[in-house]
């Protein structure tokens, strides 16, 4: 069940008689009208069948080819084209063009969108965004809003390419988008953002493998990204700080102690462990007026979580991981088989 609002619960009162008595988190309703105020009104919306989906329920965004794998990583990205609504990006890591370099789809939001079949031009609807000519790179394989890391004013994007050489990870600036219809091709140095390359020591790190928006860790005003490379050893996760640094064309190599914001590295304890398999943003959970970052280490032992407390963070930074660790939290699975 989705879109049943909370002002719905306080506000109607089924009426007597009906049929079908449903529980959503504990509160019983009926499949027929409430009435609000003493006037008769529909106050549940039932269950969505994605088959079907009617414009009232929402759109739906049908691929180009089933190999493309479209929909393989999405994202809401906030609203990068300065018009007051929101935009999302859907990725498509398996897109072949002379190899899989993938592409990404930034859709804009509208007052009155629509389906997309994006095996028709997107027109005014949005751009694409495809991975490195030639390259497997599987560009698409993550993607996310970045905030506004340039500080340019308008909301930025990440897109991770795991298999381009040890990883690479683009974040595209909002202030530098084509005009739709349009489209960028991704590449080392591409002048319509920065480019970040994986720690060559690592030449299967997959940096990339998973990206987000960190919020502001060190509470510089500037939005933060956070970039998993789960196959860097024990596993690593990058937080790049957003500033002034961060300028069109830009090229940056990810190392142990690189200068451009914080190395996180994996317990070694568990050799494998595949710290950086997945990262996001974790908003101010313990409410120091920094933002904090949570990474998944799904087979360290019974998988494992780690939570790392912002702060003033200077670049440079390395923190390793266990169980334990000084700078966070750590959450541990239930069981061998959990991979929490």
């Amino acid at each position: 069940m989705v879109g049943f609002s909370e002002q719905a619960w306080r506000t109607c009162t089924p009426t007597k008689g009906g049929s079908n008595a449903r529980s959503y988190s504990g509160r019983s309703a009926w499949d027929n009208a409430c009435t609000p105020g003493g006037t008769p009104s529909p106050c549940i919306v039932d269950d969505i069948n994605l088959s079907t989906i009617t414009f009232t329920q929402g759109i739906k965004i049908t691929g180009p080819t089933d190999d493309e794998q479209t929909g393989y990583s999405v994202s809401w990205v906030g609203d990068v084209n300065g018009d007051g609504i929101d935009d999302f990006i859907i990725g498509a890591p398996y897109f072949v063009n002379g190899a899989t370099n993938g592409i990404s789809y930034l859709i804009y939001g509208a007052e009155e969108i629509r389906n997309i079949d994006l095996s028709e031009p997107l027109g005014n609807k949005g751009i694409t965004i495809i991975g490195p000519t030639g390259v497997a790179a599987n560009s698409g394989w993550s993607v996310s809003g970045a905030g506004d890391a340039s500080g340019g004013g308008k909301g930025d994007i990440i897109i991770g390419a795991p298999n381009a050489g040890a990883g690479r990870s683009y974040i595209i600036f909002g202030e530098n988008l084509p005009a739709a219809p349009g489209s960028i091709t991704l590449s080392d140095g591409f002048s319509e953002g920065v480019t970040i390359i994986g720690d060559p020591t690592y030449s299967s790190g997959k940096a990339g493998y998973s990206v987000s928006s960190a919020g502001t860790v060190n509470n510089d005003l500037y939005d933060d990204v956070i970039i998993g490379a789960p196959n860097a050893g024990d596993g690593r996760s990058y937080i790049i700080f957003g500033g002034p640094v961060l300028v069109s064309g830009l090229t940056m190599f990810l190392s142990d102690g690189f200068l451009d914001g914080v190395t996180i590295i994996g317990d070694s304890t568990y050799s494998l462990g595949k710290a950086g398999y997945s990262v996001s943003g974790a908003g101010d959970l313990n409410n120091d007026s920094y933002d904090d970052v949570i990474i998944g280490a799904p087979s360290a032992g019974d998988g494992r979580s780690y939570i790392i407390f912002g702060g003033p963070l200077t670049s440079g930074v390395m923190i390793q991981l266990s169980d334990g660790f000084s700078e966070g939290f750590t959450i541990i699975g239930a069981t061998s088989s959990t991979e929490a």
